[in-house]
């Protein structure tokens, strides 16, 4: 489900936990874990000149297009993704805004235009496109576990404990 359902979900106790890209609750009674955190890659189309460098200042590709996810579907995603273009000092020629990180990979494989996706997304690509890592540092995504510390369910705390802490 999109994170802005999850919201909605925890907070009346119809989903005891979900892990996904949050970064934010509005509800206070929603708590986060942050269980990874990974870099964001360049993917590209195979044939792309820019698959030569082991990496790449994403500051030297505002001239590109760019297919992006949409924030109706993982607002803090989203914001995290637009904020590094405007870290890089650019805001970025959107061609495409999809629903899903496969979707993105899909039109990059079509040559459609170039996209930033999670490194760990980033494993198993299709043969028409490639992984290039951006020479930025500082730039993070993050994996968390939400719940609610309302939920009545005595199994969830003993679930919490077994998680990760990244």
């Amino acid at each position: 489900i999109d994170s802005c359902e999850a919201e909605y979900k925890l907070a009346q106790n119809e989903l005891h936990l979900a892990i996904g890209r949050f970064e934010r609750f509005k509800n206070k009674n929603l708590k986060l874990r942050v269980l990874q955190r990974e870099k964001p890659v360049l993917i590209v189309p195979s044939s792309d000149a820019v698959c030569a460098a082991s990496s790449v200042r994403l500051s030297d590709l505002a001239d590109r297009d760019w297919i992006v996810t949409g924030r109706d579907k993982s607002p803090d995603y989203g914001d995290r993704i637009t904020g590094f273009f405007r870290a890089a000092g650019f805001s970025p020629r959107i061609r495409f805004t999809v629903d899903s990180i496969a979707r993105q990979i899909a039109f990059v494989s079509c040559r459609l235009g170039s996209a930033l996706v999670p490194e760990s997304c980033a494993r198993t690509l299709p043969a028409p496109v490639r992984a290039v890592h951006l020479s930025e540092s500082g730039f993070e995504l993050i994996i968390c576990a939400a719940w609610n510390e309302r939920c009545p369910d005595p199994s969830l705390k003993k679930f919490l404990a077994l998680l990760p802490k990244a």
